[in-house]
């Protein structure tokens, strides 16, 4: 639906965009049919991470890059605590989320320093799609390495709500960027 939605709305139709959103659609299929772990855990949601870093250094006009690194800073700090007292982690498998914890921390520091130094329409769309995306991590985090022994019904369902309106407020951000941009 967010690549109609994006496609009538938008304007300048940028491919990072339709990547993004084609990337997301492409994880979500292979999660409902049950294929390798690989794929949907590792590739496309780090590819996909990947272009929002880009797209948003490509959108925002105003960075600072001080205030971004010192934010980016602050998550890490924060990510690389929760894995440390994981006891879950192997040392073979501490990559991939000290490599997905990188990539979500500059999104937020980006984000974060972003409205800081121009609290706009844009920056606020862009925050709260990353605030969304950190709620996601969390939740994903506390589901796989603290509540191994225990199953809750309820955290798959918080986990895809979130997902969908953090997607939701990226395309309003991507739209709201352009229309800025055109201005």
């Amino acid at each position: 639906m967010l690549i109609a939605l994006y496609k009538l709305n938008s304007e300048k139709q940028n491919i990072i965009f339709f990547s993004i959103l084609l990337l997301v659609l492409l994880s979500n299929i292979f999660i409902l049919f049950n294929f390798k772990p690989l794929f949907y855990e590792i590739i496309f949601p780090s590819i996909s991470r990947v272009l929002i870093i880009y797209l948003i250094f490509n959108l925002i006009k105003k960075i600072n890059y001080w205030y971004s690194s010192l934010i980016t800073i602050c998550f890490l700090l924060v990510f690389f605590y929760l894995i440390s007292v994981t006891n879950e982690i192997s040392t073979n498998n501490y990559n991939l989320p000290i490599f997905q914890s990188i990539l979500i921390s500059i999104t937020s520091g980006v984000a974060l320093s972003s409205y800081i130094v121009d609290d706009n329409r844009q920056n606020s769309w862009l925050l709260i799609s990353i605030l969304l995306f950190i709620g996601i991590r969390f939740m994903l985090f506390i589901q796989s390495y603290y509540l191994t022994d225990l199953t809750l019904p309820v955290i798959n369902p918080i986990i895809i709500i979130l997902n969908v309106f953090a997607y939701f407020t990226f395309y309003k951000f991507v739209i709201e960027a352009e229309v800025t941009d055109k201005e």
